[in-house]
């Protein structure tokens, strides 16, 4: 009974993928059944409620943890860099300790050094989380693999709550990691100089924008994928690390290349100082008209055409 159960879960899961268009008939080696009904990712299949809680949870204990690694390496990064740069060469601090940890407060050289850091922790953590639950880190990746239609409602409102939790978790963590005598903005997304909220909403959304269609395009979607091999994990981390480097190194002085409204809300959160949370609103609207265009355009690119 179970093994029958198990071969109906994989056949749901595949002809799903086929109407989705990430697979092709006979293109699908055989699947292991009882490892297939313990991992699906998709969350409303034909398995019982229990099954289904864990099969989810555990995938929400990844996005858990995943998170609160990528806003604890992230942000730390940040203020050390920063509070370096803000240091003159005899060792005293050459800016109000107050200004250290903002994301617009670190120098050239710096900036190469954060980008690099956030660049390697994504593709690290995806290397590591995609088998668990295809490593978003992100609510607005989330938003849309779901208006996709790649997870479900219910999962994705799971995932995003794992999300926040994970982000004031890694946030806290920083807060935690800084001597209390030096009042510093936890890696605070900030608008820099020159830069209006509205140039802000722009770059932020064509920032998520990218981030999601790279998971749209290829990324692990859910563990089927992974372990039958339509997704190459090594490749994806790689892809996703190589952007998110590149899109911090470009943006980190003008809004901090957020992408992502938890790990602006926890990082400013735990500041102090005089660290302006008042532009916060921008890390929100722009990730999230990102991630929604983002979603109608892989519809466009990435679905095959209809054929009469």
């Amino acid at each position: 009974m179970r093994g029958k159960q198990a071969g109906s879960v994989y056949a749901d899961q595949t002809a799903e993928l086929q109407r989705l268009g990430s697979v092709e008939t006979g293109s699908r080696r055989e699947a292991d059944v009882e490892w297939s009904q313990s991992a699906s990712a998709w969350g409303g299949l034909d398995m019982d409620g229990y099954e289904e809680a864990l099969v989810i949870y555990r995938a929400a204990s990844g996005e858990f943890v995943g998170t609160a690694l990528l806003v604890f390496g992230g942000c730390l990064s940040v203020v050390s860099a920063s509070a370096a740069n803000g240091r003159s060469q005899n060792g005293h601090a050459a800016h109000p300790p107050s200004q250290i940890g903002r994301m617009d407060g670190v120098g050239a050289a710096a900036t190469v050094l954060v980008a690099g850091a956030f660049g390697g922790m994504v593709a690290v953590l995806m290397y590591l989380f995609a088998r668990v639950s295809g490593a978003h880190l992100n609510p607005c990746v989330t938003l849309s693999l779901a208006i996709r239609g790649r997870i479900t409602a219910k999962r994705a409102t799971v995932y995003a709550l794992a999300q926040l939790m994970g982000a004031l978790l890694g946030a806290g963590l920083v807060k935690a990691s800084v001597p209390s005598a030096v009042e510093m903005c936890m890696g605070a997304t900030v608008l820099g100089t020159g830069v209006g909220a509205g140039g802000a909403v722009v770059i932020e959304a064509v920032l998520t924008f990218v981030l999601c269609l790279l998971y749209l395009a290829r990324g692990p979607f859910d563990q089927l994928e992974v372990e039958l091999g339509e997704v190459d994990v090594a490749q994806s981390s790689l892809a996703l690390g190589l952007y998110y480097g590149v899109a911090t190194l470009a943006a980190l002085p003008l809004t901090g290349a957020s992408m992502n409204p938890w790990r602006s809300l926890a990082s400013n959160m735990f500041s102090v100082g005089s660290c302006d949370n008042g532009s916060q609103w921008v890390f929100w609207a722009g990730p999230v008209v990102g991630a929604v265009f983002a979603a109608f355009a892989s519809g466009i690119w990435f679905s095959p055409p209809k054929v009469d």
